[in-house]
């Protein structure tokens, strides 16, 4: 999990220096599915950063997710596109992996590939450029649903914050007194 968390921080980080309006991180879930990283640019359109640290982690997403995958690939050729609740769908898809992981006539056509280097300078490199799914903005709702969520895991963190503490405290007394 740790690289996980590294390559989460690492993206977040890149992507709010980037100049991004709005970025989510940790798994906020849009509809049925959860994401990643989720950005929103200016513009209101929506990406999704997908993190993969393993090819078994990359295989196991195509099978547990076929839903949203197939959901992802027939946007642009249908007329979902047209469809109200697209608003909440991202208009491009990215992979995001330690470099060299997969290769790039792995991941789906509807699919982008970054590869992350852990060392460098410049820790992000895009391999696979990806086309929009579709041009719809996110909708507001769905950013007012985004925020709302941001809102409730920063108080759940600083709630988990003070607690941490309070136990830290009792810990100090407790080997104080012995």
């Amino acid at each position: 999990m740790a690289l996980t968390d590294d390559i989460s921080a690492d993206l977040y980080t890149h992507l709010l220096n980037k100049c991004t309006p709005l970025s989510m991180l940790n798994n906020w879930k849009h509809t049925q599915w959860e994401m990643d990283i989720a950005m929103i640019l200016k513009d209101k359109s929506l990406n999704e950063y997908e993190i993969k640290i393993s090819r078994s982690d990359f295989a196991k997403d195509a099978k547990l997710k076929g839903d949203k995958h197939r959901f992802y690939s027939s946007v642009r050729s249908s007329r979902a596109n047209q469809l109200k609740y697209i608003g909440a769908v991202p208009q491009k898809f990215y992979y995001v992996c330690p470099a060299d992981m997969i290769k790039t006539n792995e991941v789906p056509e509807w699919a982008g590939l970054i590869y992350y280097y852990p060392c460098a300078d410049n820790k992000f490199l895009s391999i696979k450029q990806v086309r929009r799914l579709h041009t719809q903005p996110i909708q507001d709702n769905a950013i007012i649903k985004m925020q709302t969520s941001m809102c409730f895991r920063l108080g759940k963190n600083l709630r988990d914050i003070a607690k941490l503490k309070k136990d830290l405290n009792e810990m100090k007394l407790n080997f104080s007194k012995d």
